[in-house]
């Protein structure tokens, strides 16, 4: 399904610029990312994501032109398209991650931000280091995406003030998506990232706290889009699957 310019600017108050520069722009060809996909911002967190984090980095201190520049877009459907081919099975994760620093080092402005990504994902369990990561290892499987933030000519300061709302929003995205799937994936013993906040009903409860806490962390920023968050999250508690699992 579509999303508008305008969905995005009265419901997440994100920038006109910014809306506009996602909604219009068109789909990447042979990106693994978009396979099968008409549309570049469809519904779901998985497209969502890209305007809305964009627009939290505007608001943590980013230059729009900076943010806007089509080195750093494309740079971006790169790394995406690389993490859609580790998922399909046609790269090791290894891989995935060599290939994503072949492409960035030589363009990088942050040598300090590359050089804490490049320690951080050596681990064999992506657990947090040097300020990047999250304390549950599912809701890192993003992070890739953080090289990105190497081609950004701003301060230290204003990188780790990305990484906080990074990790406001991006890991939220990721723990919505897998409370939607965690009946799915306890059947087939699959990692899920309710599981490292308790077990059951006790798990199911503190994620949504835990979103919740990360919706506030974006109102810092953006009071519409911490709004909005919340108010899906309530409309996916009152469907009865979930109810299930608060219940069970």
């Amino acid at each position: 399904m579509f999303t508008s310019r305008a969905e995005l600017e009265q419901y997440f108050g994100v920038d006109p610029a910014i809306a506009k520069a996602f909604v219009d722009r068109t789909v990447p060809p042979d990106n693994a990312y978009w396979r099968g996909r008409l549309l570049y911002i469809g519904r779901g967190n998985g497209f969502l994501f890209l305007p809305l984090s964009f627009d939290l980095m505007q608001k943590a201190g980013v230059n729009q032109n900076d943010l806007l520049q089509e080195s750093l877009l494309t740079a971006i459907e790169k790394i995406l398209d690389l993490a859609a081919r580790y998922e399909y099975g046609e790269m090791s994760f290894a891989e995935h991650i060599a290939a994503i620093e072949l492409f960035i080092e030589p363009i990088s402005v942050q040598p300090a931000l590359f050089g804490r990504l490049r320690r951080f994902f050596r681990q064999s369990l992506l657990l947090p280091k040097d300020g990047i990561g999250d304390d549950n290892p599912p809701l890192n499987r993003a992070d890739a995406l953080l090289y990105a933030y190497c081609l950004l000519p701003v301060s230290e300061e204003v990188i780790n003030r990305l990484l906080r709302y990074w990790y406001a929003l991006l890991p939220a995205f990721l723990l919505q998506d897998d409370l939607v799937d965690f009946q799915d994936d306890l059947a087939k013993k699959e990692e899920n990232a309710v599981q490292f906040y308790g077990k059951g009903k006790e798990g199911v409860r503190n994620s949504i706290d835990d979103l919740r806490r990360r919706f506030a962390i974006v109102g810092e920023l953006n009071p519409l889009m911490s709004k909005t968050l919340d108010a899906s999250l309530d409309r996916y508690l009152t469907r009865p699957d979930f109810q299930y699992l608060l219940n069970h």
